[in-house]
């Protein structure tokens, strides 16, 4: 026992001196105690701009002559004749720490960096009531400001030199430029309220995103080549405001939104007579002083513009193209939209252009425009018609429906009419001029003709239905072509030609008239005429008309007691292959000169097979009704006989 009491002690022993040993003197060393914690410098890096650091001179309150990093920590007031912060070092990064330089009267700029200062940066704060500019920067490469207040200055809020960038700034109620931009500069996701001119952009600068609103004089000035200004809303309330005006040419305009408050003198977007070959691409623009919402001077030229139309009227004195931002009711004179220059395309889009009765034509044109373009959509309810290009020159009208227009439903003098529809106009439905390409179109309903042409024309798949007082197609000049085309049901005649027209694998019903008129020259083939009031076929005037491969049936009753084919006042017609079925009268020939054969007549109505006048020449008529097998009837098998069953 005493022995492990010896062994214990000698082990507290060896501990403790060895933790002496490791825990070092215990009196502290002479001198004062040395400070554990970080130097300011490291805690906060910057500099605080205050009468210390940054002293001022007979320039500006505080400046700003080494490079580093400085912040504000309090508000600033200016001083007469100076501005607010002056910077003439590069390299310097300046947060206002959300205080505000307020200026007073005499005073000169809220802040302003000296020639030559470069790379600097300012953020986070407010400027105001400046007599100046709020920031100006002009010859300070590389100048950068970020979330920064500019209101109520006396020139600029910010006039920024060439190579700056604004983001995520305001500028409110300044008495000049909102943001004023040097060569290659940008402005991004900012706000000016309330000044003369929003934004000015100058050489190779840009406005992207931002909301420009309520700027008395411009929304956004692009005053230099080569600008883009893009994705921005902009608002006009002041008369004679200009939303967009570009002042330079190759500037690039598109997917703004441009709005005005239709008071006097309000433009959305004016390209001027100095710019060209400009892009200007899908900006939404309404709600300007009449006709204002577009307006490019004729001296401007190369441009690229895509427009949206969002009201009329809306005249297009420039060549573009243009579509509808959606169904636009029309209510005021002239009309719809105006088209006043050459290479001008109309995209209705899909949507409606609709009249409210008063106003006009729903799209006209004036003078000889030439590749002029109106497709995709639908006008109706005009005054004077819906479109009418007839002083254009070989234009096109594509996929358009014209209905319930006072007047004619489509006019164009040639060019082309392909996919429309003229329904319940009270003139003529489509009249297409001379050199005219009509092509799978319908026209029905129509008061007067449904579908008229001048001469030289192609009407091929189209159907001309129920017009009211008129023909079905009325082509009534020379070397029309009519083909594979359908009319039903009209007041006059189906299909009425003159003057060497063909009409060929066509059908002509159930029409108060005639199926066909025909006159002077032209032919009728491979066309089915049922069921008409009148003839199946007239020819009353000129001849020379050749009426082949027909099928002719039901045509006249007992009281108008009319034929399947008459032919009067009308020789050298030459009448081969025709097949007559149940017609009042099936073939009726009362000129002379004329050659009948290789057709067919069978059950004829109340009149007879045929009625042939003297001096015609003629293939035998055989009866062979009933006969059973015809070979032995005489002249059955003759090469051009006429088959009476």
């Amino acid at each position: 026992m005493i022995r492990a009491t010896r062994t214990s002690l000698a082990f507290s022993l060896v501990c403790s001196l060895s933790f002496a040993c490791l825990a070092g003197p215990l009196s502290p060393p002479l001198g004062p105690v040395a400070s554990t914690s970080k130097p300011l410098a490291e805690i906060e890096p910057r500099t605080a701009v205050n009468a210390t650091n940054t002293p001022g001179d007979t320039t500006a309150v505080h400046v700003i002559s080494q490079p580093g990093s400085y912040y504000l920590t309090s508000n600033i007031t200016g001083i007469s004749a100076r501005a607010g912060i002056r910077i003439t070092a590069s390299n310097v990064d300046l947060d206002l720490n959300g205080f505000t330089l307020t200026g007073v009267t005499g005073a000169t700029q809220g802040i302003s960096l000296a020639t030559g200062s470069s790379r600097v940066q300012i953020r986070n704060g407010k400027i105001t009531n400046f007599p100046s500019h709020g920031i100006t920067s002009i010859n300070c490469p590389s100048f950068s400001v970020s979330d920064v207040v500019c209101e109520f200055n006396g020139a600029n809020g910010f006039d920024l030199g060439d190579g700056a960038t604004a983001e995520r700034c305001s500028a409110r109620n300044n008495t000049a430029i909102g943001i004023r931009l040097g060569a290659g500069s940008l402005a991004k996701d900012c706000t000016t309220i309330t000044n003369a001119t929003g934004i000015e952009l100058n050489t190779l600068s840009r406005a992207i995103n931002c909301t420009v609103y309520t700027n008395t004089t411009r929304g956004i000035l692009a005053n230099g080549n080569d600008t883009t200004i893009e994705s921005n809303a902009i608002l006009s309330s002041a008369a004679n405001a200009v939303g967009i005006l570009v002042n330079g040419s190759r500037t690039v305009v598109r997917n703004n939104s441009v709005n005005g408050t239709s008071v006097s003198g309000q433009i959305g977007l004016s390209v001027a007579a100095s710019s060209s070959n400009n892009v200007i691409a899908d900006n939404l623009i309404r709600n300007h002083d009449t006709d204002g919402n577009h307006v490019i001077s004729a001296s401007s030229f190369g441009n690229q513009i895509s427009l949206i139309i969002t009201q009329t009227p809306e005249t297009l004195n420039f060549p573009c193209s243009a579509r509808l931002a959606g169904t636009i009711l029309s209510s005021s004179s002239p009309g719809g939209i105006i088209i006043a220059s050459d290479g001008v395309t109309v995209d209705l889009a899909g949507q409606e252009l609709v009249g409210s009765g008063i106003s006009g034509t729903g799209i006209t044109s004036t003078g000889a425009r030439r590749n002029v373009s109106v497709r995709n959509g639908a006008v109706r309810g005009f005054s004077s018609g819906g479109i009418n290009l007839a002083s254009c020159i070989a234009p096109q009208v594509i996929n358009i429906s014209a209905s319930a227009n006072t007047g004619t439903g489509i006019t164009t003098n040639g060019g082309s009419i392909i996919n429309c529809t003229a329904n319940a106009n009270t003139a003529n439905g489509i009249s297409a001029g001379d050199n005219a390409l009509v092509s799978n179109c319908v026209a029905s309903s129509n008061t007067s003709d449904n579908l008229v042409v001048g001469q030289s024309c192609n009407v091929q798949d189209c159907i001309a239905n129920a017009s009211t007082t008129g023909f079905g197609i009325n082509a009534s000049f020379l070397f029309n072509t009519i083909s594979r085309c359908t009319t039903n049901a009209n007041a006059l005649s189906g299909i009425r030609a003159q003057q060497r027209t063909r009409i060929h694998d066509c059908t002509s019903q159930n029409n108060t008239q005639n199926g066909i008129h025909i006159t002077f020259g032209g032919s009728v083939e491979r066309s089915s005429i049922t069921n008409n009031l009148n003839h199946g076929i007239l020819m009353d005037a000129g001849g020379g008309v050749i009426i082949r491969d027909n099928t002719v049936s039901e045509n006249g009753n007992n009281t108008t007691q009319a034929s399947g084919l008459r032919v009067i006042n009308a020789g050298l017609c030459r009448i081969e292959g025709n097949a007559f079925t149940a017609n009042y009268r099936n073939i009726e020939v009362v000129s002379a000169a004329n050659l009948i054969i290789k057709n067919t007549s069978t059950a004829p109505g109340a009149g007879n097979h045929l009625s042939i006048g003297a001096s015609n020449s003629y293939g035998p008529f055989v009866n062979v009704s009933g006969v059973g097998d015809i070979s032995a009837t005489p002249n059955a098998n003759h090469p051009q006989a006429n088959l009476l069953y």
